[in-house]
């Protein structure tokens, strides 16, 4: 039978069925000194594996807990991600891969005919006169309108310069039932004008008013010019409807 070391007194255990730790599996003497325990009413229920004996020491390391409670402690230590103790050692590390990794390309770059399809000095293109001027903002490129006349029949556009809207005159109306419609202004204005054509209605409301609270309402009515001496005379529209020709008081 092989001999077996006590845990505590480190002497050599005689009896034929010494107590062993439960989570360590140290071997100790069945004795007060050395297992820590009264053993005289414990040693039938300890040979017949009833109750797990926990040496001292383990007893330190588990704190109170079962050994399935510290495994399930363990692992789930081991789930977790690394604390912030451990960043000095990672940055380290990473500052040595940095410092390896210059090492390799400086001895690249004083032994370029390793690889002859690379150089340690990069090649810029020189700057000529095929750069685009619009990437120069420091020369001032004079702008010159073309004089050559074309056929443009076949094109998707009666001309290529790009259209000027026509200018319109715009009328003011006001005193307007303020649940008055843009159709029923549309209306109004096409009556009263004799027009067959839509007009331009945009109703004027100050920021921030509802129209509900308010009194009356104002429209702006953008016109062919060649109506403005109909749409100002007065003979034109109904009685109690004030009108003027509209000014833009923010270009004013």
């Amino acid at each position: 039978m092989d001999q077996k070391q006590c845990g505590e007194c480190q002497l050599v255990i005689n009896e034929l069925e010494p107590l062993r730790c439960g989570f360590c599996e140290t071997f100790y003497h069945i004795s007060q000194q050395c297992c820590g325990i009264n053993i005289r009413n414990l040693k039938e229920p300890l040979s017949a594996g009833k109750i797990l004996f926990v040496c001292n020491s383990c007893r330190g390391v588990l704190q109170g807990r079962s050994i399935r409670c510290f495994i399930d402690d363990q692992q789930q230590q081991q789930m977790q991600p690394p604390s912030l103790a451990s960043l000095p050692d990672q940055v380290r590390q990473l500052h040595d891969a940095v410092a390896e990794l210059s090492k390799k390309v400086d001895n690249f770059s004083a032994n370029p005919q390793r690889n002859p399809s690379l150089s340690a000095t990069p090649v810029w293109p020189k700057p000529g006169a095929k750069r685009r001027r619009e990437d120069r903002p420091d020369i001032d490129v004079p702008t010159v309108n073309g004089t050559k006349t074309i056929d443009l029949s076949g094109l998707s556009v009666p001309s290529i310069a790009p259209s000027t809207p026509p200018e319109k005159f715009w009328l003011y109306l006001s005193r307007l039932n303020p649940l008055i419609t843009d159709n029923d202004v549309q209306s109004i204005v096409s009556r009263c004008l004799s027009l067959t054509e839509p007009v331009d209605v945009v109703r004027l409301v100050p920021r921030g008013k509802v129209v509900s609270s308010m009194t009356f309402v104002s429209f702006k009515i953008g016109l062919d010019p060649c109506l403005k001496d109909a749409a100002l005379d007065p003979d034109s529209w109904p009685a109690g409807l004030q009108f003027r020709e509209f000014i833009d008081s923010a270009k004013n």
